[in-house]
């Protein structure tokens, strides 16, 4: 899992009193959160800051996803806090596996008794009851959750070993546990991250460049374990 940059939001996203009124009108007539980050006029531009971000990457598996074929992620689920539906900070690039049929509707529940009334900023005073909703006053504190790439120093909380494809925990990381638990613990994971290595190895073994291992990712994706590999194996070989 690699360390990603959070960019600014794109210029066409929604601001100011627009914002505001799209959460007033948040439901559709089947009380369903209108998923307005999936329009045209604003995926285009949406999409390729968050793909600019991961470099085309899921941000919790690292499989490539391109410019426009992944989902949308709410790291802290619309479901669960339906006033962080249109928060830029709150959308990660995810593959649709890990977006859809791992992350789900996750959320930390230690957060249960304000999720409904946490918001942005810019509700306060609009919406009755909104908490304003300070990203990183609120994860930092907050130990029952996932790891947010944008936000967490993620060597503090887990640490890939390149020798058994697999994670171990920093520092008894409650964050790091349930991080490894959700995305890395299970076979298919595993499977994918043995693949790559044994490919790495005999890339390495046939004397190919580090530039030619790494180019590699641009196709399949998954740079960071590549890169970890490449270096391991280089080393195990040399030696």
């Amino acid at each position: 899992m690699k360390q990603v940059k959070r960019l600014d939001e794109p210029e066409s996203f929604f601001k100011d009193d627009k914002k505001i009124d799209f959460y007033k009108d948040l439901r559709d007539n089947n009380e369903k959160i209108r998923d307005r980050w999936n329009l045209p006029k604003y995926q285009s531009d949406l999409k390729k800051v968050l793909s600019d971000m991961s470099n085309g990457e899921c941000v919790f598996c690292g499989k490539y996803v391109g410019t426009d074929n992944f989902d949308i992620d709410h790291y802290l689920p619309k479901e669960a806090f339906p006033y962080l539906s249109y928060s830029f900070e709150n959308y990660l690039c995810t593959c649709e596996h890990c977006n859809e049929n791992v992350k789900k509707t996750y959320y930390p529940k230690s957060l249960d008794n304000i999720k409904d009334k946490l918001g942005e900023q810019i509700l306060v005073g609009k919406i009755e009851g909104i908490i304003p909703y300070s990203k990183k006053e609120v994860l930092e504190r907050t130990k029952d959750r996932i790891i947010e790439p944008t936000l967490d120093n993620i060597s503090q909380h887990i640490e890939f070993d390149p020798a058994t494809c697999n994670y171990t925990i920093k520092d008894n990381s409650n964050i790091g546990k349930e991080t490894n638990k959700m995305f890395f613990q299970h076979r298919e994971m595993i499977d994918i991250l043995q693949k790559i290595s044994e490919q790495v190895f005999n890339m390495v073994k046939n004397k190919d460049s580090k530039k030619t291992v790494l180019g590699w990712s641009k196709i399949c994706g998954y740079s960071f374990y590549i890169e970890k590999l490449y270096d391991f194996w280089a080393e195990f070989l040399s030696s």
